[in-house]
């Protein structure tokens, strides 16, 4: 796969920005330069040693769960997934935890209480591209950033890392 784009670092390789082709029935938020605006504004020493940002196509199995996996770290890579259309337009189950429902409202999503199952959040394409820039990309980044951390607190490091940078930027 060739890079879309390629952000500079001071004395190693510039850092790709990777991006397959959208599966038919998926919403990636996000351009690849939406990326390589919200990386540019990060201090370099967070991208130090990260190989690069993979935004994803999109399976039929993704399709299939019920929850979403926003985006993952692994071996140095930031790897974002796309949300399946339907998704978006009938909301994602969510608890009802004070935290996690301040997490998307904060980027515009709206949560209705859907009883014993917790709430029910749903956004809008612009406010989606929102918490996959400032939220999900800059969590991913915190994972990287803290990755010789203790395991058990790597959650919670991501989390505060992304709200931090998300206030910084």
């Amino acid at each position: 796969m060739r890079a879309k784009a390629e952000i500079p670092q001071e004395g190693e390789d510039s850092l790709g920005v990777f991006e397959r082709p959208l599966s038919p029935g998926f919403i990636g938020p996000w351009t690849v330069n939406d990326l390589v605006v919200v990386l540019t504004q990060v201090p370099s020493a967070f991208l130090s040693g990260l190989s690069g940002v993979y935004l994803m196509a999109g399976t039929a199995r993704q399709r299939r769960l019920r929850s979403l996996t926003f985006g993952i770290y692994a071996s140095a890579r930031i790897y974002l997934f796309p949300v399946p259309q339907e998704s978006l337009a009938q909301g994602w189950p969510s608890s009802s935890k004070p935290s996690e429902i301040k997490r998307y409202t904060k980027f515009g999503a709206t949560v209705e209480s859907s009883g014993r199952r917790g709430a029910t959040v749903t956004f809008d394409e612009r406010n989606l591209r929102r918490f996959y820039l400032y939220d999900v990309l800059l969590h991913e980044l915190g994972h990287h950033v803290d990755r010789f951390g203790a395991a058990r607190n790597a959650e919670r490091y991501a989390l505060w890392f992304s709200e931090f940078q998300h206030a910084r930027l």
